[in-house]
């Protein structure tokens, strides 16, 4: 006995179903890089704006804590336990708390100068690595869990260890973004003659 295979009958697929599986051709293939590439641009150049004013704010910020010897954030945990009705002492200074203050404020510049300027470093000083940002801004906090500081000041001294974390995790999501639009590119489909 021989086995009879059911025909099965041609369908034209609706529009709504190409969706997907289409496959462009190069103009069009070209317009959607194109587009991806202005949201791309759009986009990077709004977290580089948001980056941009938190840098500023901490840059004020660690001046601030530099001319005044004290810790910007103590006022926010004063109101926390006045409003609860308990007394707040004022917390005591962090040892060498302005040589930390000068460096954060000169991380901080750093950052700042690699992301707005394009030119070359003024005597050729190359900018500071995120390691090494890593690794200058989490000195102070080390020194004050090991001098037993309070809260506030913990707080504080992870500042500017937070705004460098920040500033590499932006700056590598815009690179991968940038990466991927090339990588797009690179894959294009072209299918000349057909």
């Amino acid at each position: 006995m021989t086995s009879v295979r059911q025909r099965v009958a041609f369908k034209a697929a609706d529009s709504d179903d190409e969706g997907e599986n289409r496959v462009l051709d190069e103009i069009e293939q070209e317009d959607v890089i194109e587009s991806m590439r202005r949201e791309n641009e759009k986009s990077s150049q709004q977290s580089l704006f948001m980056l941009r004013a938190i840098i500023s704010l901490s840059i004020f910020l660690q001046v601030v804590a530099l001319l005044q010897n004290n810790n910007p954030v103590d006022p926010f945990f004063a109101r926390s336990a006045e409003a609860r009705g308990e007394h707040h002492e004022p917390s005591t200074p962090i040892p060498l708390g302005q040589l930390f203050a000068f460096s954060n404020i000169v991380i901080l510049l750093d950052l700042a100068l690699s992301d707005w300027t394009d030119f070359p470093w003024l005597f050729k000083i190359p900018p500071i690595t995120s390691r090494v940002a890593y690794g200058l801004t989490a000195i102070m906090p080390a020194v004050c869990i090991i001098t037993g500081q309070g809260l506030p000041n913990i707080i504080w001294s992870l500042f500017t260890s937070i705004i460098v974390l920040l500033d590499d995790f932006i700056r590598r999501m815009l690179s991968k973004g940038r990466e991927n639009i090339v990588e797009l590119e690179r894959s294009k489909y072209t299918a000349k003659g057909a």
